[in-house]
């Protein structure tokens, strides 16, 4: 008998918090206003990337996306609407016992990048595309499909 999920599916992972706010920005929390609405259209960024991913042939239904509720609440309901596989974090925050080994590297320097003003947002949204499509593309190649 076979059970859980028996298809292929790729999760992009960017439901960091606490290492994404000091990694990436250097801030500590209680963040104000203004570093909120940063830190959530970064993450609108890396779902540009997802969504460019789909645009660029990769199916819908073997990806999803993680997100945290606290910055990609927006992501969440447009994602949905959109029929996107969608998972939310429910781990306290900076722990260590949980962890993905893809999901930073897809993203990470795009968004360093971006900060650091040496591509716009929309470079940044096409490399994470075709970083998530790398790893799509390795994984399929290991499965033998």
């Amino acid at each position: 008998m076979i059970t859980g999920y028996t298809r292929p599916l790729y999760i992009l992972p960017f439901d960091h918090r606490a290492s994404y706010i000091s990694g990436l920005f250097g801030w500590k929390e209680p963040l104000n206003g203004e570093q909120m609405v940063t830190v959530a259209n970064s993450k609108q960024v890396i779902y540009a990337g997802f969504q460019r991913a789909i645009a660029d042939h990769v199916s819908k239904d073997c990806v999803g996306l993680l997100v945290d509720e606290e910055f990609g609440s927006a992501i969440l309901r447009d994602a949905a609407s959109m029929g996107y596989i969608t998972v939310v974090s429910v781990e306290k925050s900076g722990q260590e016992e949980f962890g993905f080994a893809v999901g930073r590297t897809s993203f990470w320097q795009p968004l360093v990048d971006i900060e650091a003003k040496r591509i716009s947002q929309e470079e940044a949204a096409t490399q994470i595309a075709h970083n998530f499509e790398a790893w799509i593309h390795i994984f399929e190649e290991a499965r033998g499909t």
